[in-house]
């Protein structure tokens, strides 16, 4: 079976059929396949799937939860307990989105020291290509504290590569190629320097010099009504070089 729980919890066999789980399962089997591989108290997983809405046999209703989570995904045996009270979750490997995403960029950041950019960048590509919608964030995982930590680790990690790989892009003179993912990061980012500095960067390569103008013009309107800041002296000079057409 495979596992999704970078955007939706998903799983589906191996003839591709997607498995149906209720909400709350979807909740406890997305908190466990975070956590893969670590044991989750069952106190943590009442406390962040139910919140205040604690169930009149919590122990019992969880178990319950994890028993049909179980049934659906036979005969894969996902779940196990850990001790007293604890479930875990343990995914054979590849089988998870966020398991291959973390591989890649380990890959990805051992080949960075090699200086391999060609390869990094395929790499890279890759652990996007595992995590394809990241603007849906995590809905089927609860919003409690401990949770959005978690998935914001996740988030930086992610956003730390899409710069990187962007980087690459424009050093491997892929400009034209990297300009539609550029252009979506920055429309959700339009306060990223190093956002706009990069879609600068790309359209002045491919000779957009009109529409570079338009992303600083639109990055330093974001700093200065939601910041009270000024664009730095790096993103300046990307404008005068902008400007000067060199």
């Amino acid at each position: 079976m495979l596992f999704q729980v970078l955007g939706h919890v998903e799983v589906r066999s191996a003839q591709q059929r997607a498995v149906h789980l209720r909400p709350r399962e979807k909740a406890v089997l997305g908190i466990l396949l975070l956590h893969a591989g670590t044991p989750c108290s069952a106190d943590m997983l009442l406390e962040d799937v139910w919140g205040d809405d604690q169930p009149t046999d919590p122990g019992g209703t969880l178990r319950l939860v994890v028993s049909r989570i179980r049934h659906a995904l036979q005969p894969e045996c996902l779940i196990t307990r850990a001790g007293s009270g604890a479930y875990r979750a343990d995914a054979a490997p590849g089988a998870l989105d966020k398991h291959r995403f973390e591989i890649l960029l380990a890959d990805a950041s051992r080949v960075a020291g090699m200086r391999q950019p060609e390869r990094e960048a395929r790499l890279l590509e890759a652990a996007m290509a595992s995590w394809p919608h990241p603007e849906i964030g995590f809905p089927d995982v609860p919003n409690s504290l401990r949770m959005l930590e978690k998935t914001e680790r996740l988030r930086e990690q992610r956003r730390t590569a899409e710069i990187r790989l962007a980087d690459l892009h424009l050093a491997l003179g892929q400009h034209e190629a990297a300009l539609p993912a550029l252009r979506a990061q920055y429309t959700t980012d339009p306060g990223s320097e190093r956002r706009c500095a990069q879609l600068m960067q790309a359209l002045i390569k491919a000779g957009r010099r009109a529409e570079a103008l338009d992303a600083y013009q639109q990055c330093a309107k974001v700093l200065a009504e939601d910041y009270g800041t000024h664009p730095s002296d790096d993103l300046q000079a990307l404008l005068i070089t902008t400007m000067s057409g060199e």
